[in-house]
């Protein structure tokens, strides 16, 4: 009869995969609920949504679907979005990997929490058009990204 292989999971790798976790899901809704403000400011929200503008302080929604909102602040809520898909799914799942199989418990600990650290940065940075910091933290979001990789093979 085989013995069944136990599990270890390393407290301080848990601890830190959740406060990353709780980190990005944050900004991730901080960025949400600002694009949704911005929308119902700038009148682009679908016209069904009229009602519920007037009631918390917006006009009329006119202009759903046009092209060009006329607005640098929703083009770049919408940008940090768009690069927060690109790059969130992979880093939580290699965080969470990590918890159940890095090598390094502690370092996996330090990489999720850089992550998640550089993520806020580049949100940071992109909002108030900080180029050279907003590069900088995306490359150090996917070295962390890398480096928790490596750590799990």
């Amino acid at each position: 009869m085989s013995k069944a292989a136990t599990l270890e999971i390393n407290s301080a790798a848990l601890k830190a995969a959740s406060v990353a976790t709780a980190i990005v899901f944050s900004k991730c809704v901080a960025v949400n609920l600002a694009q949704a403000v911005l929308k119902f400011q700038l009148g682009s929200r679908p016209p069904e949504d009229s009602d519920v503008a007037g009631l918390i302080g917006f006009g009329e929604q006119t202009k759903f679907g046009t092209s060009d909102s006329g607005s640098d602040a929703l083009a770049r809520v919408e940008r940090i979005q768009a690069n927060d898909n690109e790059n969130v799914p992979f880093g939580l799942v290699l965080i969470w990997a990590g918890v159940l199989a890095t090598k390094n418990p502690s370092l996996h600990a330090k990489l999720a929490l850089g992550f998640a650290a550089s993520r806020l940065v580049h949100t940071i940075a992109y909002s108030t058009k900080l180029s050279l910091l907003r590069s900088t933290s995306y490359m150090a979001g996917v070295g962390c990204m890398v480096a928790m990789l490596v750590g799990i093979l």
